[in-house]
């Protein structure tokens, strides 16, 4: 397989180990995403008779695939794309009916990207003649071997009693652990939780496969640590195991100079014109003509937020968004705010739009010929309600260090979307 864009060696020198005995030299559409930020990128070129070079649509617009993915195979297809939604392996074989008609099997195959988070790398291939041989596909190796690949701490537990089965270096470095495991029990690492912590933990694995979550752990020096922790169900030999990997708390940042202390102070005028906004377009019109010069963003847009009811309410402002109703209604899920909850994040960037998974990116940017954008939440009483977007027609257009100027209107936007929508009888 030929890859034309530089990737982590090691990861793909596993991914194609892994896979190596059951697809030897079948063409393959090798891909990447970035979870979090929903993107994708295409690390080879592929095409599959009948699609005419429109492979890649089948992973990024879901319209699409609901055209060409038999009805019959659509579940299963839809089901992989939700695994790899959430960072576990997937794999679906199903059938497409290409646009010369022809009915052709294709097979997905993914899994999560060793040493980065929230990566994910698979493929997509054409395998019409080898359906039988496809649906036996089954990865192998030492466990062992596979935990190294990680920079961060892995373990491998036995469900049943708890026991410690594997540990990659930098776990074995973090927690203290031997290197020949002994009895060395999961329970010890775990710090001060209660049993009805782990125990809700448990359940959520036997109905889900896999937890999400903070977790106390029990360093190598005796003090104790909050890490951000992924833990998966996992069966192998017949036997019921746990997957733990652990991303530490990030050393603090020191610098010598405080960005915020360059910024310059928000004219008043600006602040006047915000606070006497009488609804959400009007605010969105002042953000928009109240830009930092070196940015200026070709649209803005409000996403107001209601998880309990799947449905999220935009109102956009700026040529790009002149067709776009106010309060127009789309799906939470695959939204901006699904990621920033899901993902606990501060913000969104994305640089190309083009390269996105996000349904609601097909739905309402790309179509618009917005390019870039940047998200920023804004959280009420401890729940996400809404989501300010600035949009740009060029790709690129924003980064973590240039967008810290617009922060300094979010406190009084927050207060403004607190009167106009939050207040009885407003």
């Amino acid at each position: 397989m030929e890859i034309n864009r530089e990737t982590d060696g090691l990861a793909m020198q596993f991914l194609q180990q892994s896979m190596a005995a059951q697809m030897g030299e079948i063409p393959a559409l090798l891909w990447r995403i970035d979870i979090a930020r929903n993107e994708i990128t295409f690390l080879n070129e592929h095409a599959i008779a009948g699609l005419e070079g429109r492979i890649h649509m089948l992973l990024q617009n879901i319209g699409y695939a609901r055209e060409i993915v038999l009805k019959e195979d659509q579940g299963r297809f839809f089901k992989a794309l939700e695994n790899i939604r959430n960072h576990q392996p997937s794999m679906a074989l199903f059938r497409i009916r290409t646009e010369d008609g022809m009915i052709r099997w294709l097979v997905s195959m993914g899994m999560p990207e060793p040493k980065v988070n929230f990566g994910y790398m698979g493929l997509v291939a054409d395998c019409t003649d080898l359906v039988d041989m496809a649906r036996n596909i089954e990865c192998d190796g030492g466990l062992a071997a596979k935990l190294e690949l990680f920079d961060t701490p892995v373990l491998l537990a036995r469900f049943s009693d708890k026991r410690i089965l594997a540990a990659n270096l930098a776990a074995r470095e973090y927690l203290g652990i031997p290197q020949d495991m002994g009895e060395t029990d999961l329970l010890d690492l775990l710090g001060t939780n209660s049993e009805n912590y782990l125990q809700n933990i448990y359940e959520q694995l036997i109905f889900s496969d896999y937890w999400n979550g903070l977790l106390p752990v029990t360093l190598s020096a005796g003090q104790e640590e909050i890490c951000k922790t992924r833990i998966r169900a996992y069966a192998r030999g017949g036997k019921n195991l746990l997957w733990i990997s652990m991303q530490p708390p990030a050393e603090p940042e020191h610098s010598s100079s405080s960005p915020k202390s360059s910024q310059k102070a928000v004219p008043p005028e600006v602040l006047d014109a915000l606070h006497g906004s009488k609804n959400g377009r009007e605010l969105l019109e002042v953000l928009l003509k109240h830009q930092p010069e070196e940015l200026l963003a070709d649209a803005v847009m409000l996403s107001r937020i209601f998880p309990e009811k799947d449905r999220i309410m935009v109102t956009g402002v700026g040529a790009p968004f002149l067709s776009v109703e106010e309060d127009d209604t789309h799906p939470y899920e695959g939204s901006i705010a699904e990621n920033i909850v899901r993902f606990n994040l501060d913000q969104i960037i994305v640089e190309e739009t083009s390269k996105s998974i996000k349904p609601i990116d097909w739905a309402l940017f790309i179509p618009r010929g917005i390019r870039s954008y940047y998200a920023s939440p804004f959280f009420h009483n401890g729940t996400l309600r809404y989501v300010l977007i600035y949009c740009s027609k060029q790709p690129g257009r924003f980064t973590r260090d240039n967008v810290q100027p617009y922060s300094m209107l979010f406190d009084t936007c927050l207060q403004v979307l607190l009167r106009l929508f939050e207040t009885p009888g407003a």
